[in-house]
């Protein structure tokens, strides 16, 4: 009967509701994300993280890859995990080559980035978890043959100023006065000539004063040299100079006093006995 009136009591008091109960367990906050900017912040992912990134990532080490090899490599196999939602080392084939085919005709990478991302996957199937897959020994990327976006800006720009139909450099004369100039559009049945652009080096040059002798082909040069104390490397630079041969290459660099002056601190170092 105590047990009856108490509970009577208990419903007339909260008007036949049950009393809500506070929890007193406090949330657990979220764990920190990593600064996009840090290299666990691009290549972590719920897919593809622990035991299998780090083992590719010593793997990446012990094969001697740079900082931004090794971050590109690590980043393509997040890509593919987060494609396939699963952890890299369960993925089949078959969503290997849907993965590079979404790469290609969704995202429409370009065939730099195509390459990294193909090249980080490759890796990982070769050397972190081996598979014998067909798709990765068959499959080959083309280079574009596109110009830089800001070269290409300043090309449109000149174009503009003659709008002929077949030339980049018609011959027009100078300022594209005398074959249409009244109409503004350029007429020139021939491109500009080599002498033209051997000339306009001998005018800057002796506007500038500039001492030494010049030409086109000294800017060749100074290009290339440019480019490999930027850390271009030289197979990069072939390609750009349009070398079949390295030699050819090679004949093209000068090296900068200052080039000397690191090489000789590189060898010192390398020769200096430890304390």
């Amino acid at each position: 009967m105590t047990q009856s009136r108490d509970r009577n009591s208990n419903d007339k008091h909260s008007n036949g509701k049950r009393p809500q109960i506070r929890s007193t367990s406090r949330k657990v906050p979220a764990p920190a994300l990593k600064a996009p900017g840090t290299e666990r912040g691009l290549t972590h992912s719920p897919y593809f993280n622990g035991a299998l990134y780090e083992r590719m990532s010593e793997d990446l080490h012990l094969g001697g890859m740079s900082k931004r090899t090794h971050e590109g490599y690590l980043r393509a196999v997040r890509q593919l995990a987060d494609f396939c939602k699963r952890s890299p080392d369960q993925i089949t084939e078959d969503q290997l080559r849907k993965f590079f085919l979404h790469l290609k005709n969704h995202k429409a990478f370009a065939s730099g980035s195509l390459r990294v991302a193909f090249s980080g996957v490759k890796f990982f199937y070769t050397r972190t978890c081996k598979r014998n897959w067909q798709t990765l020994a068959q499959m080959r990327i083309k280079d574009d043959k596109t110009l830089p976006e800001a070269t290409l800006k300043l090309l449109r720009e000149f174009w503009k100023t003659h709008q002929h139909r077949t030339f980049l450099f018609p011959a027009d004369g100078r300022n594209h006065r005398g074959v249409s100039h009244v109409r503004g559009i350029s007429t020139a049945s021939t491109p500009m000539s080599p002498t033209a652009v051997q000339d306009a080096m001998k005018l800057i040059t002796r506007q500038i004063n500039f001492a030494k002798k010049v030409s086109t082909h000294t800017l060749r040069h100074s290009y290339a040299t440019h480019l490999l104390e930027a850390g271009v490397s030289l197979r990069q630079i072939q390609q750009f100079l349009g070398h079949s041969s390295l030699q050819t290459t090679m004949v093209s660099l000068h090296l900068t006093d200052t080039q000397v002056a690191d090489a000789r601190k590189v060898i010192d170092s390398l020769f200096r006995r430890p304390r």
